[in-house]
């Protein structure tokens, strides 16, 4: 009796899976991918067009199986060292549902719903500043450095204002917020200068117009921001659920 109850409830469970469409699920793959590759077909494209817009340093990119008229039931990518304008991102990682590929390379896919995660190393912010200049409306700003600790963001350097050649060394602290769940703007921040005879006026109008620091607006799903932490030198972003790895045809790239 026992054993005639456990055999019907197996194949419960198991029509249970298949109607839900988990049977169809594929098994664990691997497929390496380096360097300038030929892909061999639309999912190989796909992985070659993230590739080509995140110029990882190495990447994995998940799908449950293989596109079906360019759509995708369940992504996940994990890249490392990737860039963004020129700055390095240690790690980011993307899990998005429903996922439709496209031509277009600046933007290969979307997908009606994604979680998301990204962390930033101070030093690979700095070492992207050490010879940038930045500004906009004429001021610029040059010598810029960062450090991420207790919450918030300390920066400092050089500020000339538009059509004025006194320059002068600004220090500014604050905390970062996440503004409408999909940027990074610093908030509640104060300034110190070293100079009398700078416009802080200026300054902060500057700083104003740098808002928000990290905008996600174009990302291909619909980022939700939930947390933002700084410590020991890295900025992490994150939704409110992390992504995760799953079983099923794993590429994984080099350059």
């Amino acid at each position: 009796m026992t054993r005639k109850a456990s055999l019907t409830t197996a194949t419960l469970a198991l029509g249970l899976l298949l109607f839900l469409g988990l049977g169809g699920v594929a098994p664990a793959q691997e497929v390496i991918l380096q360097g300038d590759f030929a892909p061999a077909d639309q999912a190989q494209r796909f992985v070659k067009a993230l590739a080509t817009g995140l110029n990882p340093e190495e990447m994995t990119v998940t799908i449950d199986q293989s596109p079906t008229n360019g759509e995708i039931r369940h992504l996940y990518v994990e890249a490392r060292g990737a860039r963004a304008l020129g700055v390095r991102i240690d790690r980011i990682a993307m899990e998005a549902f429903f996922v439709k590929l496209t031509d277009q390379p600046d933007r290969p896919f979307s997908a009606l719903e994604g979680l998301f995660h990204c962390s930033i190393l101070e030093e690979d912010v700095n070492r992207f500043l050490k010879d940038a200049t930045a500004g906009s409306g004429g001021d610029s700003w040059t010598k810029l450095s960062v450090r991420f600790a207790d919450g918030g963001l300390k920066a400092s350097g050089t500020f000339t204002p538009k059509g004025k050649g006194v320059s002068a060394v600004v220090r500014v602290e604050g905390r970062l917020s996440i503004r409408d769940q999909r940027a990074v703007e610093l908030k509640d921040y104060t300034v110190k200068v070293n100079g009398s005879e700078t416009d802080m006026e200026a300054i902060r109008r500057s700083i104003d117009g740098a808002q928000p620091i990290i905008d996600l607006s174009d990302m291909p799903f619909p980022v939700k921001l939930r947390s933002i932490s700084t410590s020991a030198g890295r900025l992490t972003l994150d939704t409110q659920r992390s992504p995760s790895p799953f079983q099923g045809i794993s590429y994984r790239f080099r350059p």
